[in-house]
């Protein structure tokens, strides 16, 4: 599971995730590290930032020799190549496109893009049907406009991938200050703004979170304020695990954009 946290601020975007990255060793045996970079910043065709949820990088199996504890796993992981990237590739393709506008031509070409990729490899096409990957994209336009785009790669009954139609946000600073999470979703709403740990997660909001909550305008949010209620909210999600766990968690450093 991932947590990416995406805040509109009055000079441009912040995206933020966290670092866990989960293994599957076999027989519903799951081991977990903190050294994943979620984010990639790509300069073309403009400036934007890439986020993939569920499953970014695809490794080759782990060493039984190395499957005992995270403190072995971080290390193999670190000096391992993934068999497949899906940030990696899109970063790198973006970063080939001409310069302009992120527009609805380059996002469609993205989408192909991803199903073209992930279908080349049997170890992705083999996986069991639903959500493969959700791809996160953020940026800001001219007139310090926010904007985000997502869609989902699935895989069919059938073993075809395809992409789900796009779902777009546009933040202008006379706009609420919504803040769109992706892939840990459900957890999130349920156990973080919801149940239990939900007084938990409100009692850590202070004067300038808390406007997060009730409604604050783009424009009064500086990158600071963005960053800080991202941590906030990625930190107590992590927190949130400790009580109800999940087999995939989310935690680790912040990483931001």
């Amino acid at each position: 599971m991932s947590l990416v946290v995406v805040v509109p601020s009055q000079s441009g975007i912040v995206i933020a995730a966290d670092s866990r990255t989960g293994i599957s060793v076999g027989n519903g045996v799951h081991l977990f590290c903190d050294i994943a970079y979620k984010i990639r910043i790509c300069e073309t065709p403009t400036t934007v930032a890439v986020s993939v949820t569920g499953h970014g990088d695809w490794y080759p199996t782990i060493p039984a020799g190395k499957r005992s504890a995270p403190q072995q796993l971080a290390p193999h992981l670190s000096d391992t190549r993934p068999l497949f990237s899906l940030r990696d590739r899109l970063s790198a393709w973006l970063n080939e496109q001409p310069a302009g506008e992120i527009d609805e031509a380059l996002i469609n070409r993205a989408r192909a893009f991803c199903i073209a990729e992930m279908s080349a490899h049997d170890f992705i096409t083999a996986m069991p049907v639903g959500e493969i990957s959700r791809v996160v994209l953020a940026s800001t336009r001219a007139a310090n406009v926010s904007v985000c785009f997502d869609w989902a790669v699935i895989l069919g009954d059938d073993r075809i991938l395809r992409c789900t139609e796009v779902r777009s946000c546009e933040y202008r600073p006379q706009d609420k200050c919504d803040f769109p999470i992706f892939g840990a979703t459900d957890y999130v709403h349920a156990h973080v703004f919801g149940g239990p740990q939900a007084s938990k997660f409100f009692s850590k909001l202070d004067a300038d979170t808390a406007p997060f909550v009730t409604g604050i305008p783009v424009r009064d949010v500086t990158p600071a304020l963005a960053l800080k209620f991202a941590d906030l909210l990625i930190n107590a999600t992590s927190e949130a695990m400790e009580a109800r766990p999940h087999r995939f968690g989310v935690g680790g450093r912040l990483m931001h954009i």
